[in-house]
């Protein structure tokens, strides 16, 4: 029986964003110094072989992680076999490869080192950029294993043809790096603090986020499959709630917002009962991710309208869908996805009393695939498309 069952408390490890590990490549192997030997000769020539070259450590994308959590942060690929007699060179040592999530930024803190003393280096030595690995398969050499050394038999010359000496294998490149994951979820659930993100999570996923009635409950996002029509499923990710001057890195700021910025579709939680009526929420929510970055407003994106059931929810429901319908005509809300037939702009629901949680599911779906359709014929405009002036020459 499982924790939970046994009515054992079960402590919420929560999303994990970011993790520092250290990356220690293979040492090349020793080469050989070693001589031919046979009944018919008297002296043979060196045969001793070079040494195998030491593996690399990789960081690689790839859909069946999450998150960043970890069983370890210390990688070490495998040394380079030693070179032998006949010239028989040593294998290549294995690369070791680190699976992380797709959409996970890779920093290298400090600089490289060849020290085989694994200690880890601290985030104020500096951080470098190295890459995004943004799809399926993605990967990049995070550390170089070491160069091989020669036998004898490589190291043989005009000159000198019985060398005696073989070189040792190079130690392999050691680094700390910073792996930060930003595109953590199809629908990214964006609202203020106490809107009830955590709660429309839990109640159209599996996932369990902490639940409670105060600000803040949510401080590491929270990923759960949602299941929709034949068969198919999507991701939607609990951010921490923002709050106005996230922009300017007040509250959890920054950190906030960089769980948004390759979310395929937005997901605007407003809260019916909150001190600020629904409009401004709206208002100052699409403000706060301009200012963080330009033209991240306009993102696909739904408007959900939580606690339905509470006593001021029908009035401010509507004036809250006849604004969202004036403001769409304007072409004021340009990310605003259009809602399958019969549907209105704003989906209101209830998480606490399950109030219209279908037609929430299927409204985030068709505007995932509506996205999805796009993203598809505009990638497909850019490969079709000429480039500016480069037009067909005619040769005589």
């Amino acid at each position: 029986q499982s924790a939970r069952s046994m009515g054992l408390a079960v402590k919420n490890r929560g999303f994990i964003d970011k993790v520092r590990v250290l990356a220690m490549a293979g040492k090349g192997g020793d080469g050989c110094a070693s001589f031919f030997r046979d009944t018919r000769v008297e002296r043979g020539p060196p045969d001793g072989g070079s040494g195998g070259i030491g593996g690399n450590v990789l960081a690689r994308a790839t859909a069946n992680q999450n998150d960043l959590r970890m069983s370890h942060t210390t990688y070490t690929a495998e040394d380079g076999g030693r070179g032998d007699g006949s010239g028989m060179d040593g294998r290549n040592g294995q690369s070791k490869v680190i699976l992380v999530p797709r959409g996970t930024t890779v920093h290298r803190v400090g600089e490289v080192t060849f020290s085989r003393i694994s200690a880890m280096q601290q985030p104020s030595a500096g951080l470098t950029y190295i890459t995004d690995l943004l799809e399926e398969g993605d990967e990049c050499v995070l550390v170089n294993g070491g160069k091989a050394g020669r036998g004898n038999a490589a190291l043989r010359s005009g000159r000198i043809q019985s060398f005696r000496l073989a070189e040792d294998g190079h130690f392999g490149e050691m680094a700390t790096f910073l792996l930060r994951m930003k595109s953590i979820a199809d629908v990214g659930l964006v609202g203020f603090p106490n809107a009830g993100k955590s709660s429309i999570l839990s109640v159209i996923s599996q996932a369990t986020p902490q639940i409670a009635a105060y600000p803040f409950t949510t401080l590491h996002p929270h990923l759960g499959i949602v299941q929709a029509e034949k068969f198919e499923t999507f991701s939607v990710a609990d951010i921490p709630g923002l709050i106005e001057g996230a922009s300017e890195n007040r509250g959890l700021g920054h950190e906030f917002l960089a769980h948004i910025e390759r979310t395929l579709v937005l997901c605007y939680v407003l809260d019916l009962s909150g001190a600020d009526h629904p409009i401004q929420q709206l208002d100052a929510l699409r403000r706060e991710l301009e200012l963080y970055q330009s033209g991240l407003s306009q993102r696909a994106c739904v408007i959900v309208a939580n606690k339905g059931d509470t006593e001021d929810a029908p009035s401010r429901l509507r004036e809250l869908r006849e604004e969202v319908v004036i403001r769409d005509a304007r072409g004021e809300l340009p990310g605003l996805v259009a809602p399958p037939n019969g549907m209105s702009r704003v989906t209101a629901i209830s998480a606490r009393d399950r109030m219209n949680l279908p037609n929430l599911v299927r409204r985030l779906h068709a505007a995932l695939k509506t996205q999805q359709t796009r993203e598809t014929k505009e990638l497909d405009r850019m490969v079709t498309e000429p480039l500016p002036g480069a037009e067909d020459e005619e040769y005589e």
